[in-house]
Parts: structure tokens; sequence; C-alpha cells
């Protein structure tokens, strides 16, 4: 076999050697450098499916995602009904000398989540600290986000002031 490829390599010409020089080079670079780079890229790949899917994957140590979504679900579950959470919200605004004169209550779903939203809009009547207080407070209170504050006071001679708070109370469907 050695006889038929000198005689081969003995006709090509410098061009021919050169081509030749950099076929060998490329396949050394495919086998050191490319392979490796194309496994790790499979690797990567497979964790972000098993990520994507809720499986694990041991041999990376990767937490399951499934785990790590059930401690998210698990900050917002009720500790209490909602009615206490409610309660709660009311007896803050009377301790801030903000009278809740109405309110409305909507339960929505969130989309692409395992959690219902539970949007409660308040129309306070107090002056501007006490509503702005009750409004800030409510969310140390109840695990709420305030999602709106409008304030208005009608005549400049008196403390009297109406607004809207919207809070926003998320709760696991779970």
């Amino acid at each position: 076999m050695s006889q038929g490829v000198e005689p081969l390599i003995s006709q090509l010409s410098r061009k021919g050697m050169a081509g030749l020089f950099l076929i060998l080079v490329g396949l050394i670079l495919n086998q050191l450098w490319l392979a490796p780079l194309e496994e790790d890229a499979a690797e990567i790949e497979a964790d972000m499916l098993a990520q994507q899917s809720g499986g694990r994957r041991d041999e990376a140590g990767i937490v399951a995602a499934s785990s790590s979504l059930a401690k998210f679900y698990e900050h917002f579950k009720l500790k209490e009904g909602l009615s206490d959470e409610l309660a709660r919200l009311y007896a803050l605004a009377e301790d801030q000398g903000v009278q809740l004169a109405q309110a409305t209550y909507q339960m929505e779903e969130v989309q692409d989540a395992q959690l219902l939203r539970y949007k409660m809009v308040f129309h306070a009547v107090g002056d501007f600290q006490g509503i702005r207080d009750f409004a800030l407070r409510a969310t140390e209170v109840v695990p709420a986000s305030l999602d709106a504050i409008h304030l208005e006071r009608k005549t400049t001679d008196t403390a009297a002031t109406a607004g809207e708070v919207v809070l926003s109370l998320y709760i696991s469907k779970k």
C-alpha cells in the first residue's frame, strides 16, 4: 500500500502538497478541537431540555425544575384564609385613620402560572399621610403587591383626601 501512496505524493505539485497539508490539519483540528465542542453543546442542549420538561440531570448536579417551582409556589400559599387577610387590611386602615368607604374584589387567573390574582380596589377617605401609610404598610401586613395609588384632595383648606388603592394578592392554586 505504501508503494501506491508514494508515487501519488511524488506526482503532487507544491499546490497539491499544500492542499494535502491543509486537509490533514483540518482533520486534526476537527478531532482535537471541534468534536469536544460539539459534545459540550449536545450536553448543554440536553440540560436545557431537561430543565424545560421539569426533569433532572443528576450527573450535572442540576436541581429538578419541579422542586424549584414548588418552592416558588409555596410562597403564595395563604397561611390563613382570605377573609383573615382582608380583616388585617381593614384593621390596618382603621389604625391609620383611613375609612375604606368602598371596595371591589376580582379573582383572575394568572396566565402561564399556577397562581390566582385577587385584585382589590379600595376607595379610601382620610388624610394624605394616612392613606399613603396604609398603601405602603398593606404590602407588609399581607402578601400583596401595590399596583396603583391615586390620591386627590378636593380643596386646599382641608386635610381630607380621597384616594384609590389597588392591591393584588397572589394565591397558589395548589
